[in-house]
């Protein structure tokens, strides 16, 4: 019974809730925090979320700057009714919201303007480039920060323990050394397989810590300019937390690799990747959570879950309570206990197929 009302309602929510109401509440909870703030971008700034005002957001990268109605959820039991209307209705992007970051459920983090991680992001690009330079001039690539010296900008102001850092490499044998610095990759990888590695979050061995930018390079037994033949080089950053810098791709780390004087970014190409995703999959709207008190995933699934969970009971109930009944004597009528199952299994069915097609 409970299961039928619980998707009964989700339903009648998701049809009252199809169009953007004309009014949103004044105490749209940090409404004023996120207009304020205005604009939230990734570390590489391919895309992004803009707040327009306390009702619609648009995304960066959507070329036809389609207003999307957004909700801050208020962490509390009245947030059941946005995770009822998700059971049945999709395209939605929920985020989490905390001070000057937004993450989405992917994990990537989109920041707000003068966030220091922006800083990393751009130090990354100048040690890379400096480093691609160094390969034109030399035929490989640096073993050791002290070749960059003579480069301009390498030095930077860490801006979360306000000390002069620059970037260190790390030098290993890209023969021996490879399996033991990219744990799980095998000892015959390639560069391909080291470097989807990375953009999947991986790491080499090595301490991480706040706004931290480092460099791994794979050497050959070869000699070259006074140092080792480094033919592969790959650069990575850490934010504030001392977790690995994302890009605006979803599921992927923001990592600039090097093969024989070649990068392995194309910057252009992940550009028009996520100007086509957000220009063509729109979400309906969207969800933010505050803090980081409450699981996202969680507050996004839990009303599938809810329903999956109270139709197996059903389920269970009917196996018990109507089905052996009915095996021993097959002349009962239709009880209650079998209409309530056959909604329930109904209900559960058509929310588990409006997911799947998606």
């Amino acid at each position: 019974m409970v299961s039928v009302i619980v998707g009964i309602a989700a339903i009648t929510l998701a049809l009252s809730k199809l169009m953007v109401p004309g009014h949103v509440s004044a105490d749209n909870l940090i409404g004023e925090q996120l207009i304020v703030k205005g604009l939230f971008k990734s570390a590489d700034k391919n895309c992004g979320v803009q707040f327009i005002d306390n009702r619609f957001a648009l995304l960066t990268a959507d070329v036809h700057h389609r207003k999307i109605p957004y909700y801050l959820l208020k962490g509390s039991l009245s947030d059941i009714w946005a995770a009822l209307l998700s059971t049945v209705v999709t395209r939605e992007n929920w985020f989490q919201f905390k001070g000057d970051e937004l993450m989405s459920e992917e994990g990537t983090v989109f920041y707000a303007a003068a966030s220091p991680e922006f800083v990393v992001a751009d130090k990354m690009r100048v040690f890379a480039e400096a480093a691609d330079r160094y390969y034109n001039a030399h035929g490989c690539y640096p073993d050791k920060s002290e070749r960059l010296a003579s480069e301009p900008g390498l030095t930077y102001i860490n801006p979360i323990t306000d000390k002069a850092d620059i970037p260190p490499i790390k030098r290993v044998n890209g023969t021996f050394g490879r399996d033991n610095t990219f744990p799980g990759v095998k000892v015959d990888s390639n560069y391909k397989e080291c470097f989807s590695y990375l953009l999947k979050g991986g790491s080499w061995r090595e301490e991480a810590s706040p706004c931290k930018i480092s460099a791994l390079a794979l050497y050959s037994s070869q000699r070259c300019a006074d140092g080792y033949k480094v033919n592969e080089f790959y650069v990575h950053g850490y934010d504030r937390h001392s977790r690995l810098l994302t890009s605006g791709k979803s599921f992927t780390s923001l990592v600039l690799g090097f093969y024989g004087g070649k990068s392995l970014s194309d910057a252009t190409h992940e550009r028009m990747e996520e100007m086509e995703q957000a220009s063509v999959h729109v979400p309906r709207r969207i969800y933010i959570v505050p803090g980081d008190s409450t699981d996202l995933q969680f507050m996004h699934q839990l009303g599938t879950n809810l329903l999956s969970t109270l139709a197996i009971l059903s389920t269970g109930f009917w196996v018990f309570f109507g089905l052996l009944r009915r095996l021993k004597d097959p002349s009962i009528s239709i009880q209650v206990i079998d209409v309530i199952f056959g909604l329930s299994v109904f209900i559960w069915g058509v929310s588990f197929f409006i997911h799947l097609l998606g």
